[in-house]
């Protein structure tokens, strides 16, 4: 996988690859990338909207969010003037605290529907176009014209330059406007009625002009056709140049960009797909996985994972999004014990799309594994947008997960660390006991590392070494330190502490992972393993030297490390704790032996003559790789200390 690109990097990269939508105002419909509508011929206008702009039409229940949400905000009126209950909406995700998106009707972005994590409901936001076209139509029941020339964000105006309006309760978004009308914008209520300005547009348009034309998804399938035909196409035509790269396999999840991948994959001639039940999944997705080979003739290999996840998360604690052990323990290790003895060169064709994250829109269509030596990832679906995912899957009648329908932006398993807060609130009315279940093992943690109820209440275990900023915000509104939280989980694992060398440009550190007795044989083989020059045993102790310092392991899993150089230390732990855990908590899973082409390891164990001490195996083991995490958290902040 592609590295991430964070920031201004970010955005200019989805600013280069975002879609290309248009709107046909006479069949009242999307289209994508072409000129005129395929379904009445007529002239299509762009559409503005937040890059990428991976938009997808909103299920009845998210309807029915976005009506109450607007009505709640600007009033009811609003919804009947856009007449919300029918028209052809589409969200578009962009970036919030929690699940947040860009709501676009007749065409025009009106605002955003954002879930508010504290209150635990959904918020509409109204935006660029939603803020004029509801004061200048008359129909917010809930606005403000002010008293000033100018509208500047992050001010507050007090009630008293209120000239015209009415704010609604404290808390809710509102759009506003100057007391010439030259300028809209977006405010917050207060509790004393004031106002807090939060953006502000300035409009070329004196009036925004709307058709109220209203569409169907069978609508919008006829407007795409020609787009969705050449999208097949091109899909064809890249599976069957890419077939000679290995025995084609199809992976299903059950989602709708692996549906689609399995069709066209079916289409171009492969015959074998994969579907991994990592003991996590909805029951819908199952079923949804087992119709979509059937639908697309495609034999099926299942690799059930059975109660693996449960095995192992007391070893771990809770997956996360920067700990994300699971993956690799449920699904990549026993899907390439799998495969690994049937194909010597593999194929892998995935419903992978470049508009879901920046690394996957780094990543191409056409990649080598980062794991597993004889695999290539193939992705035929990479340029598609969601819409054309989902107008795809109604025009070819193709299976779609019932999970959609609920409310869910992603199919995956049902406690993933990426799942928003509103997704688990979907969760706990469609499958309560699954909930309940996850629930109550992360209560046992939050009193066994003695977390606050904020922990459980705010989602904050999805993060195990740092949070949003968004979520530090919060929590410091709530009087609670997060760098606390963070500290109390890792020191669950191991305690860091610097210790005296006697010598004052020597820095020592000595880090005490939670281990029991830890076999000195496999770590003195181990750390061949991550390179170290010179290794030597002395009684019940192993002393690896490198270049710029040295590393010290115990029988007892006592790790010291010493270095001139005080940046150089986070590099020598984290090669020690590696070979610590891989030498005392080996699970046997033996991604090891998969990711290593000579043949150097099984299940852990080294032979050293054929090690180059390339270190792959020891970064792909999930017990290494992730519990080390925890170190590498601890000693960064003592060595901060060291250097301030």
């Amino acid at each position: 996988m592609a590295r991430r690109l964070k920031g201004s990097k970010a955005t200019e990269l989805f600013k280069r690859i975002s879609i290309d939508l248009r709107w046909c105002d006479n069949c009242g419909v999307p289209v994508v990338a072409l000129d005129r509508c395929g379904r009445c011929g007529e002239k299509v206008r762009k559409v503005k909207v937040v890059p990428p702009g991976d938009v997808r039409p909103v299920s009845e229940l998210e309807r029915s969010w976005l009506v109450n949400a607007i009505s709640k905000s600007v009033g009811i009126d609003v919804v009947k003037f856009l007449d919300l209950d029918r028209s052809f909406i589409l969200f578009n995700r962009i970036q919030g605290v929690d699940a947040a998106y860009e709501v676009i009707v007749h065409g025009l972005s009106i605002g955003v529907l954002e879930f508010d994590i504290v209150r635990k409901e959904w918020i509409f936001k109204p935006g660029y176009y939603g803020t004029k076209l509801f004061i200048d139509e008359g129909i917010a029941s809930c606005y403000a014209v002010l008293d000033v020339e100018k509208l500047k964000p992050y001010t507050v105006v007090e009630r008293n330059k209120i000239v015209e309006g009415n704010v609604g309760e404290p808390g809710s978004w509102i759009p506003v406007a100057n007391k010439n009308f030259s300028e809209y914008g977006v405010a917050k209520v207060l509790s004393q009625g004031d106002v807090r300005i939060q953006k502000v547009w300035r409009f070329t348009e004196k009036k925004i002009e709307i058709s109220k034309s209203v569409g169907t998804i069978n609508v919008a399938v006829e407007a795409n056709v020609p787009r969705l035909e050449m999208l097949e196409r091109r899909a064809l035509e890249f599976l069957r140049r890419t077939s000679r790269l290995g025995v084609p396999v199809v992976n299903i999840s059950g989602g709708k960009d692996s549906t689609v991948a399995a069709y066209l994959a079916s289409e171009a001639g492969v015959r074998y797909a994969l579907f991994i039940d990592s003991g996590l999944e909805f029951p819908e997705t199952i079923e949804t996985a087992h119709k979509v080979a059937a639908v697309c003739d495609l034999k099926l290999f299942e690799v059930r994972s059975r109660d693996t996840f449960w095995r192992y998360v007391d070893l771990f604690g809770p997956p996360a999004r920067d700990y994300r052990w699971c993956c690799r323990i449920c699904k990549l290790a026993p899907s390439v014990k799998e495969f690994k003895s049937k194909f010597d060169r593999l194929l892998t064709i995935v419903g992978q799309r470049r508009y879901e994250s920046t690394s996957r829109a780094l990543a191409g269509q056409v990649a080598r594994s980062g794991t597993i030596s004889y695999e290539t990832i193939a992705a035929p679906i990479q340029e598609w947008s969601a819409l054309e995912v989902h107008l795809f899957i109604a025009y070819k009648n193709l299976p779609l997960n019932p999970l959609y329908s609920y409310g869910y932006d992603r199919v995956g398993c049902y406690l993933c660390p990426t799942s928003r807060l509103a997704e688990f609130e979907i969760m706990k009315n469609f499958h309560r006991d699954l909930w309940e279940r996850w629930n109550e093992k992360l209560w046992e943690f939050c009193r066994k590392w003695g977390l606050p109820k904020v922990w459980i209440d705010l989602g904050l275990w999805r993060w195990r070494f740092e949070f949003p900023a968004e979520i530090i915000q919060i929590l410091a509104k709530q009087g609670v330190k997060h760098s606390a939280i963070l500290e109390k989980v890792a020191l669950n694992y191991v305690v860091v502490a610097q210790e005296f060398s006697g010598y004052p440009d020597l820095h020592c550190l000595v880090l005490s992972p939670t281990v029991e007795e830890v076999p000195l044989d496999r770590v003195e083989k181990l750390l061949r393993v991550v390179a170290f020059d010179k290794i030597e045993k002395r009684g019940s102790e192993v002393v690896a030297y490198a270049k710029r310092g040295h590393v010290k392991v115990s029988s007892s899993g006592r790790v010291e490390v010493c270095s001139r150089d005080v940046e150089y230390l986070e590099r020598l732990a984290r090669r020690a704790l590696l070979v610590v855990y891989m030498a005392s908590q080996c699970l046997g899973c033996n991604l090891c032996s998969y990711v290593c082409t000579r043949r150097a390891i099984e299940k852990g164990e080294v032979d050293v003559s054929r090690c180059s001490g390339c270190a792959k195996c020891a970064y792909v083991c999930p017990v290494a790789s992730n519990l080390s995490k925890h170190g590498i958290y601890l000693v960064r902040r003592v060595t901060h200390g060291i250097k301030t």
